[in-house]
């Protein structure tokens, strides 16, 4: 199993995986933009999950590419629906978010 701790944790990996994406997506001109999509609904795992969340948002702001960030309200299978989403967004340093209902 995966200790909760160390390098060999879930998060280290986690983590290192994200770091390995970017700075491979750094090496190819043709990636003109890095999307992550991290939804915002709550639900049992939401507290343990949060650490991971925020860990890649900042990873990707601070990795120099240019960036989207979608936050969806909540992510489900279901057809149909109006939640809002919230997008983050930066290019060449200057970043905006805005929230569509």
């Amino acid at each position: 199993g995966t200790l909760p701790f160390g390098p060999s944790s879930f998060q280290a990996k986690h983590e290192a995986g994200l770091n390995n994406v970017l700075e491979v997506a750094k090496r190819y001109p043709s990636i003109r933009r890095a999307i992550l999509v991290t939804p915002q609904n709550g639900g049992p795992l939401a507290s343990m999950a949060q650490p991971f969340k925020d860990h890649a948002e900042q990873a990707l702001r601070t990795s120099g590419l240019p960036y989207v960030i979608l936050r969806p309200a909540q992510l489900s299978e279901v057809v149909g629906g109006e939640l809002e989403i919230e997008v983050t967004a930066a290019t060449d340093g200057a970043s905006d978010t805005s929230v569509t209902p």
